[in-house]
This record gives C-alpha cells, sequence and structure tokens, in this order.
C-alpha cells in the first residue's frame, strides 16, 4: 500500500488514507494516499440497489482549474450488470450546454457533461479526482466502461473495463508511506458517528461528533459485533475492515456515517495517530 502520495493536510498528525473496495476495485476515501483520492462513498438502501455501488476513480488527481482539450465526436460507451448501454458523446454542444468549451473543459465541465449524457452511471469530482459510480448496488452491480473514438477515458484516465459493486462497506486502512514512525503490529480502533464534531482524547482532536451512533459502535465494536473495527495494522501499517452491509441497512436514506480512525500504543496507553474524517452517503 505504500505508492505515491498527495498531502492535503499538515500537522503533528498526517491524514490517513482510507480506502473503500467496491468488491474487488479499489475506492480511495479520504484525503490522502495516490492519485486516486476520493472522500466519500454512497451506500444504497434501497431494495435492488443494496450495497456499495461500482466506483470508478481516476488514477491521477488533476491539479486545480487543469483544462482538458476535446474533440467533437469523443465518446465512451457505458454497460451495466442490468443489460443498458449508453454512449457519452463529448461535442461542442453538450460543452456549450453546461456553460463549458470543448477545448478549455475542467474536471467539473466534464462531470456534467456525462451526468447529462447517461442514467446509468453518475459523475462527480471530489479532491481533484473524477469519479464515475453504478447507480445500483450489490455484488451483482457492474459498470463497464469502454472507451471510443478520441479515447475520453485515457485523457481522464478513468479506467476501462468491469468493476463490480459490494454488499458489504469495506475498508482497507494505511498509515501514509512517510509517516515517521513504523505503527506495524499497533492497535487501531476505527470510531464511527452520525455526526460533524470533534472531540478531544489525550490532548488531541478526533474529527467526530460524540453522539449515540459513536457511543454504540464503541461498545459493538469492544464486545465484538463489528468485527475488525478493533484490531493490530500489519506489517505493512494497514489493516482491512469488513463492515456488514446488513447493519448499515438500519441508516435512513438521506443520512450519513463519519468515520475515523486512531491508532494506539501496543499497550493501548498512548495516542499515536489520528485520521482525518471520511463519509459514507446513505441513498
Amino acid at each position: 500500500m505504500r505508492t505515491k502520495q498527495l498531502s492535503l493536510t499538515a500537522g503533528a498528525f498526517a491524514a490517513l488514507a482510507a480506502v473503500g473496495l467496491a468488491h474487488h476495485l479499489h475506492v480511495p476515501l479520504s484525503t490522502l494516499f495516490g492519485p486516486q483520492v476520493l472522500d466519500s462513498v454512497v451506500f444504497y438502501t434501497e431494495s435492488g440497489k443494496f450495497g456499495v455501488p461500482s466506483i470508478r476513480p481516476t488514477t491521477e488527481a488533476f491539479d486545480h482549474g487543469h483544462v482538458f482539450q476535446f474533440h467533437d465526436g469523443d465518446s465512451f460507451a457505458v454497460a451495466d450488470g442490468s443489460g443498458g448501454r449508453e454512449t457519452v458523446v463529448f461535442d461542442a454542444a453538450a460543452f456549450a450546454a453546461v456553460g463549458a468549451d470543448i477545448d478549455r473543459a475542467r474536471l467539473e465541465d466534464v462531470a456534467a457533461v456525462i451526468n447529462a449524457g447517461t442514467d446509468l452511471i453518475e459523475a462527480y469530482v471530489t479532491n481533484e479526482v473524477l469519479a464515475v459510480r453504478g447507480v445500483a448496488g450489490g455484488s451483482a452491480s457492474t459498470v463497464d466502461l469502454s472507451d471510443g473514438p478520441g479515447s475520453p477515458l485515457a485523457k481522464l484516465t478513468l479506467p476501462a473495463g468491469p468493476g463490480s459493486g459490494s454488499d458489504d462497506l469495506e475498508l482497507e486502512l494505511s498509515i501514509p508511506a512517510d509517516h515517521p514512525v513504523d505503527l506495524a503490529g499497533h492497535n487501531y480502533w476505527l470510531l464511527l458517528s452520525g455526526t460533524v464534531g470533534a472531540f478531544t482524547f489525550q490532548g488531541h482532536s478526533i474529527p467526530l461528533g460524540i453522539d449515540p451512533t459513536l457511543n454504540l459502535g464503541v461498545l459493538m465494536a469492544a464486545s465484538g459485533k463489528l468485527p475488525g473495527f478493533i484490531g493490530q495494522l500489519d506489517a505493512g501499517n494497514d489493516a482491512a475492515v469488513v463492515a456488514d452491509g446488513a447493519w448499515f441497512g438500519a441508516f435512513t436514506p438521506g443520512m450519513e456515517l463519519y468515520f475515523s480512525y486512531v491508532v494506539m500504543s501496543p499497550d493501548w496507553s498512548a495516542l499515536e495517530f489520528v485520521s482525518n474524517r471520511f463519509t459514507v452517503d446513505f441513498l
């Protein structure tokens, strides 16, 4: 998990890389780690859409204001597991409709054109990364992208080919490679809250609000009812957590759940690392 990093924070505690897995597809959450940088993921609770959708982020984080030069007729195809197939065409009219020029398009303009051109995926921009996700969740949900004339997927570094969703919420937690202390074997605790806020522990700010969800999560993790929420980092300073999707099905559409991750010393006496906050939106 030690690859090129994009640091967006400073201070004694660097931001945590939290990587969500949509089935076998890595979907980074949070604000640090590699070229794929996201800070939220959706979890569908509706019957027939239950679970995490396939999410395809660009493999590069583009500088703010980066300009793409597309040409009339550039296109790519989208297919999903339901048998739907559509073509997204990048032409002058499509970009004019979102108030942009085809040869001076930015990430937000590209996302708007994609959203206007297909109902099979949703495009969004976060931390200078463009991502597309399916409109259904679960392991049977797939999104397959195929490059066409002008190779817009290649220009955007959006991976072609199929990707799958997941019934569960799977997270892979990593300490940044440039963290000054090797934390392999140290204890971690994944915390979750239903509210934005912060509280102080051992003089350090944990970026979550104290509420019934946080309290319940702590009790459930401590009692083993949230397997993997407490554990030890492996030799690569990583940890994998699979959260039972059925538990998340209890959250009401429109709600958000916030996560953060702390690392404690082997004897649990000292706080050594605090992550940034990342979000799961329930739709």
